[in-house]
């Protein structure tokens, strides 16, 4: 049988010999919901359903891997290696379940295309990607202060350091993998798109990793993916974070970037220009940071994450109008 529910449809999934019951949501555009629409999400190689345990009521996405996925079964050791990194602030959604044939034998004889499928936890908040939109939802965003900006930017910095520290590599750092709450009291970051990591513990296979338009390095078709390829797209989405207090900023963001990919480390840019200032009124250092990684010839030489994390630490604790609030 395909896997292809409709909303408020109720599926069971064997997980290690249990069988639990989940309802699938549905679409949150309301003028969906006569059709039973479900949340879903389609893209180049996988569909995310977002479903709920009817037991705990708790929610999850199942990513269910398409036919461009060529090497399904190395989603198994993907995902073993994602859960080890649960425990990690920022990276909630690498607690994962695979459907393998050994674990979930009676599901995947019901639903063939549910094979090495990974359920894991869903990530409540706004993507980044929507902040570019400026959808109603997101108008909250436009309000965020100086001090919330800046708390915002040291979580992603600190999740992306200890991703450096332990050499591994997110590949797909873009606007459409972040995600923020910014409710009071509430402040996080979290990151999807944990698939195409590498790693010193995952074999180099043949998953397909592209080129993000607006963040990766220039040098990118030459350099490859290593150990520094996050430093440049961190460095661009760690500076958009920061200067989203300012108006000037919002007027120049792209849709799907803040930055035109042709526009990339060219000197006389800008939007380059517009963030630099904003920066500067967190403090020069962080301005500096950013044209480092903007000036850089390849991705290795871009400052390391770890220095971001150092600077907005110190920033937050010695800068006068922050330490009362830190």
């Amino acid at each position: 049988m395909r896997f292809n529910p409709k909303a408020n449809d109720t599926i069971g999934l064997y997980l290690n010999g249990r069988e639990v019951t989940f309802a699938v949501a549905p679409h949150p555009d309301p003028s969906f919901r006569a059709a039973r629409f479900p949340h879903a999400m389609s893209g180049e190689r996988s569909t995310i359903w977002h479903i709920r345990d009817l037991d705990d009521n708790q929610e999850y996405a199942l990513e269910v891997p398409n036919s461009r996925y060529s090497d399904r079964p190395a989603l198994e050791q993907v995902c073993v290696h994602l859960d080890n990194l649960k425990s990690i602030e920022g990276l909630e959604s690498s607690a994962r379940f695979c459907l393998t044939p050994e674990l979930a034998a009676p599901t995947i004889q019901q639903y063939p295309d549910l094979e090495y499928s990974m359920l894991m936890p869903w990530i409540k908040g706004t993507s980044w990607f929507d902040a570019h939109q400026d959808h109603e939802r997101t108008r909250s965003l436009r309000t965020l202060t100086r001090w919330q900006c800046l708390q915002l930017a040291h979580q992603l910095a600190c999740v992306l350091s200890e991703l450096e520290r332990r050499g591994d590599t997110h590949c797909a750092l873009c606007p459409e993998n972040l995600m923020v709450e910014t409710a009071p009291g509430q402040m996080r970051v979290e990151l999807l798109g944990l698939e195409d990591m590498i790693s010193p513990g995952l074999p180099l296979d043949n998953r397909s990793r592209i080129k993000l338009p607006g963040y990766a390095h220039p040098a990118y078709s030459q350099a490859g993916v290593d150990a520094a390829y996050d430093r440049f797209p961190g460095a661009l989405l760690l500076s958009e974070m920061l200067g989203w207090f300012d108006d000037n900023v919002h007027a120049q963001c792209s849709a799907e970037s803040y930055f035109d990919p042709d526009e990339l480390q060219c000197d006389s840019s800008q939007k380059l220009q517009t963030l630099a200032n904003a920066l500067r009124q967190h403090h020069p250092d962080l301005a500096k940071l950013l044209s480092d990684a903007w000036k850089s010839p390849v991705p290795s030489s871009c400052p390391a994450l770890q220095q971001w994390c150092e600077i907005l630490q110190r920033v937050m604790l010695t800068k006068i109008e922050y330490t009362w609030l830190a």
